[in-house]
């Protein structure tokens, strides 16, 4: 980032070094980088495109470049869905500044990248089937084509996280629309990027609920809401300052493209913003610059007013690095947030043969943990015929049901997951019908055991 700044921006190498700064002292990359998310990776793959489009666009670029941009584009898509989205501004940002000329290029782009997958499938035990994102259409259609039915729950969390939208909702003809629950999910989204996920990303303290109790008790309960929105009104300023004093450029357009995507994604989350958070930091320090020269006496001019603008702004910055590097030192042992991983699997691995095969929710993780062969855990709808089916299919002997494995920033919270939720009535229909026995249930009741049947070669060790 540092080394390539001059690639993404015109301002100066300072800013470079505040922003680059800001990026890795981020408790959102230090905490991503801990639990091993494709975030960080994702960003070093963005920002390496992204150079090597502007070495084509400003006519750099050499025999490595082609193998180069190729293999790097396969890993933009490939670490991260949404990467698609800098793929396409790549390819507008070549086609506005060379025209038509750079049709030939980007066909010998799209081939270099074809083969490369080839060998990859070839080599590799990947399959051209993992490489399409089935998952993602699946769970969109489940999300969309059952968003009635879920209307109900999508409310209820408005309620605590959007309390505009519930507002809205309720106070219009929104809930009489065909698609309401859609639009309410894309209005509550909208909402919680605005008032909430840029500014948790940008500002490491603050916000949160005891924020908001405070400002309930003083009398002033929009209060963190406003400032949230504030900060993203200063990034969409700093957008559109940057875009007209630099022109187009990759790195800005990305970061515009991405914010946007954001708005339409089905899940949402401070996380999921973090690939573009060089842009972001850009933006809203242009926009604090935009702001103070609008405020400061016009006769004083631009060069005047630079001792001002420098002063603002090298202390927001030295205030955000003092959050951060305090926010990073009360970093606690990763079972605080996400609990003993190995709890899940301690039971099988005692008391069930190596030769097992498990279905889990988590497959990597209680591979590794369990060191048993594991199947993954169908995602919902199905039935409990269909999950029995599902078990014969893929020889499944065991099925886990365990805590969920998720990261809680306030502490762990042990229980279990909606998928296991979900499963647990049908194991237990499973049971009723003599398919399936359980054969270990914890004093807590989170995790069970299931054992098949008609698996009497599978059967405990003591």
């Amino acid at each position: 980032l540092f080394w390539g700044w001059p690639w993404f921006s015109r301002r100066s190498y300072w800013w470079g070094l505040g922003i680059t700064a800001l990026t890795i002292l981020s408790p959102m990359a230090i905490g991503l980088t801990r639990r091993v998310m494709s975030e960080p990776v994702f960003i070093s793959v963005c920002l390496t495109a992204i150079l090597l489009t502007e070495q084509a666009v400003h006519g750099r670029r050499r025999w490595w470049w082609w193998p180069a941009i190729s293999l790097t584009l396969i890993l933009v898509i490939f670490t991260r869905t949404i990467g698609v989205v800098l793929f396409l501004s790549i390819i507008l940002c070549l086609v506005a500044v060379k025209g038509r000329a750079i049709w030939r290029d980007l066909a010998l782009i799209l081939a270099q990248m074809g083969l490369i997958l080839t060998l990859i499938v070839a080599v590799t035990p990947v399959q051209i089937a993992n490489l399409l994102p089935g998952q993602y259409v699946r769970e969109y259609r489940v999300f969309y084509v059952n968003e009635q039915a879920e209307e109900a729950e999508t409310l209820r969390r408005a309620n605590i996280e959007a309390p505009l939208t519930r507002f809205i909702y309720e106070n219009t003809s929104l809930g009489e629309l065909p698609a309401s629950g859609y639009l309410l999910r894309l209005m509550i989204t909208g909402e919680l990027h605005i008032e909430l996920h840029v500014r948790d990303l940008l500002i490491p303290l603050g916000g949160g609920a005891a924020e908001q109790a405070v400002a309930n008790r003083v009398g002033v309960p929009f209060l963190p809401p406003l400032i949230g929105a504030s900060i993203f009104g200063l990034v969409i300023l700093g957008f559109l300052r940057r875009w007209k004093n630099e022109g187009l450029s990759v790195f800005l357009l990305f970061g515009m493209a991405y914010l946007g995507a954001m708005f339409i994604w089905l899940w949402r989350d401070t996380r999921l913003l973090f690939p573009i958070l060089p842009q972001l930091y850009l933006a809203l320090f242009s926009g604090v610059e935009g702001v103070l020269l609008f405020l400061l006496p016009k006769k004083l001019g631009f060069q005047k007013t630079r001792p001002y603008r420098h002063t603002v702004l090298i202390s927001i910055t030295a205030v955000i690095l003092l959050m951060a590097v305090y926010d990073n030192f009360r970093i606690q042992d990763t079972t605080f947030y996400v609990g003993d991983l190995s709890e899940r699997t301690a039971w099988i691995r005692k008391n069930t043969p190596e030769t097992a095969v498990l279905l889990s929710e988590s497959p990597e993780i209680d591979y590794l943990y369990g060191q048993r062969k594991v199947v993954d855990q169908p995602r919902p709808p199905f039935t409990a015929a269909e999950m029995d089916a599902y078990m014969h299919a893929y020889g499944v002997n065991y099925v886990l049901i365990g805590p969920e494995v998720r990261w809680y920033d306030a502490g762990y919270r042990r229980g279990l997951s909606d998928l296991s939720e979900y499963l647990l009535p049908l194991m237990t229909d499973l049971k009723n019908q003599g398919h399936v026995n359980m054969i270990y249930d914890d004093a807590t009741g989170v995790v069970k055991v299931f054992t098949a049947i008609q698996s009497a070669d599978h059967q405990m060790l003591n």
